[in-house]
This record gives C-alpha cells, structure tokens and sequence, in this order.
C-alpha cells in the first residue's frame, strides 16, 4: 500500500504513481474564504479538491470485500467508504481518492488495508497544519 500525489491507469490496467510520500503538511491560507454552500459558486470552489491517492496490490485467495479503514490520531475512524467487492480470487490492484480536508487534526493517521478481519496491508500517515506556503507531502 502506497500513498501518493497522482495516480493514472492506462487503457491496459496499468498504474502509475506520482508523488509517493509518507506524510503531509496541510497549509491553511487564512485569506481564503470557508467553503459555502448554495446556488452560486465562487470562483475559489471552482478549484480542484486536495486530493491524494492510496494505491494497493493484494493476492485474495477467495471473493470478498477489500476496504480501507483510517483512524485519526485520537482513534476515531474517517467515513471514506474506501471498498472493493472482489469476485474472483487473485492478484488485485487499484487505486482509491481521499480528500486532504479530512484529515484535520494534527498527528499519526493508521491506514489499514483488511479483507473481512484479516488486516492485509497497514501504513501510517503523518499529518501536520501550518500557515503560509504551499501543500507538501513528502
């Protein structure tokens, strides 16, 4: 399991990965307005979301669902909805979007990787926030 910037998949199911990294730094521009909602959107909505991506490859022996759990640093877990339905067993790869927006408290984030109970891959993130400059993941 790997987390990264970018990710493309080619016509023929290849991934590419861009920007793998191990933890972020989120910046907060206070000059920036909230978010809001409504019938008309501000330009500043118009831009892309934080996103970045988990990338996984696993060999399943039987049909199940792949998901990904992440638990913020105090324990809670994030509500992604991050699942794969697999049918048919075998070596299985892909690629799942999260939003850099949920990952608002400072600390150690534990992404798990299970197939029913079974914890297949597990990683951390570390996630800081600060003021000034620009988003970086390294």
């Amino acid at each position: 399991m790997l987390l990264c910037d970018r990710a493309a998949r080619a016509e023929n199911g290849k991934i590419s990965l861009y920007g793998v990294f191990d933890r972020i730094q989120v910046v907060e521009d206070a000059s920036r307005p909230q978010p809001v909602t409504g019938a008309e959107k501000p330009a500043f909505l118009a831009e892309k979301t934080p996103l970045f991506f988990v990338f996984y490859q696993v060999v399943v022996q039987h049909p199940c669902t792949v998901q990904l759990m992440v638990r913020d640093p105090a324990g809670n877990f994030l509500n992604g909805g991050w699942r794969d339905e697999i049918a048919e067993p075998g070596l299985i790869q892909t690629v799942w979007a999260l939003n850099v927006k949920d990952f608002a408290a400072d600390g150690r984030y534990i992404l798990q990787l299970l197939c029913g109970q079974q914890t297949l891959a597990e990683t951390t993130l570390d996630v800081a926030h600060g003021t000034g400059g620009e988003q970086q993941s390294g």
